[in-house]
């Protein structure tokens, strides 16, 4: 399965499990740009959002066994995202 096609959920799971940092480098770059626009509109404010966005995945990665990987990934990074922004 090519690299664009592979779930999140498995790219997840393989960094989760494995600590595979291409997965994990996939997922953010498949999200990074989406979650930057989120964050901008919550936060009106490009450089707090890019922060934000950056405390997302660092949340990511140090939270990566909390990870349920029978869900989508989606929901769950955006629900770190969203408390983050709501947070600062």
């Amino acid at each position: 399965m090519s690299d664009d096609k592979q779930p999140a959920r498995s790219l997840m799971q393989a960094f989760q499990t494995e600590l595979d940092e291409g997965a994990f480098e996939r997922i953010f770059s498949r999200f990074a740009g989406p979650a930057l626009g989120v964050a901008r509109k919550i936060l009106s404010d490009h450089e707090k959002a890019e922060d934000a966005v950056q405390e997302a995945f660092l949340q990511v990665i140090r939270k990566r066994r909390q990870y349920d990987s029978s869900r989508d990934f989606a929901p769950w990074f955006y629900t770190i995202l969203r408390n983050i922004c709501t947070d600062m």
